[in-house]
């Protein structure tokens, strides 16, 4: 075995073990077992079937890779789906912090805030604040979005609002979340 191999307990009866790659900086969960039997992995390892393979490796550089592009019409169909469903739910608690990810297995976290102004459900801004995170939620600074997509996304996002009401690229957002290094923050004036 390449390196050290480490026991991974799960909720009862489950059992597994890992691999740190220090290469990659990845950890491989090399293989789980119900039966609490750590024999299969050593049978596994004596055949040389325990660590990760040339394919593994190509899964994880498609991974990673994803993490530094971006499909747009995949990233649309995905955030006007999901998307909607946030602003509802944002639209239903003024004043209230909503997170949620667009984009299934994309790296994308969407977080909106309605900022109620004269305490009607019909008026205040809408903030959004699009951030690309990993799946630990460490911002991923390399990912970047076109001009015309953040204008997409905001046509996405907001549909019902007059573009001369929406402000890209904002460099606030509102108290007590407040604007973050990785922000693309969209605004919808909606007095």
């Amino acid at each position: 075995m390449r390196g050290r191999v480490y026991n991974l307990h799960a909720v009862n009866p489950h059992r597994g073990v890992t691999w740190f790659d220090p290469a990659t900086n990845v950890v491989f969960l090399l293989g789980v077992t119900e039966e609490h039997d750590y024999r299969v992995f050593e049978i596994r390892s004596a055949n040389d079937e325990l660590m990760p393979t040339r394919v593994d490796y190509e899964d994880l550089r498609q991974h990673q890779t994803a993490l530094t592009t971006l499909d747009s019409d995949a990233f649309l169909e995905h955030a006007e789906r999901d998307g909607h469903e946030l602003l509802e739910r944002a639209l239903a608690s003024p004043g209230a912090l909503i997170q949620g990810r667009l984009g299934g297995e994309l790296p994308t976290y969407v977080q909106i805030e309605v900022v109620v102004i004269d305490g009607s459900a019909e008026h205040g801004d809408v903030y959004a604040a699009v951030r690309f995170a990993d799946r630990i939620g460490q911002v991923q600074l390399q990912v970047q979005l076109t001009v015309e997509l953040h204008s997409d996304l905001a046509d996405v996002l907001f549909p019902e609002a007059n573009p001369e009401h929406i402000t890209l690229g904002e460099k606030y957002f509102p108290y007590p979340r407040g604007f973050q290094r990785g922000d693309f923050v969209i605004r919808w004036r909606r007095t």
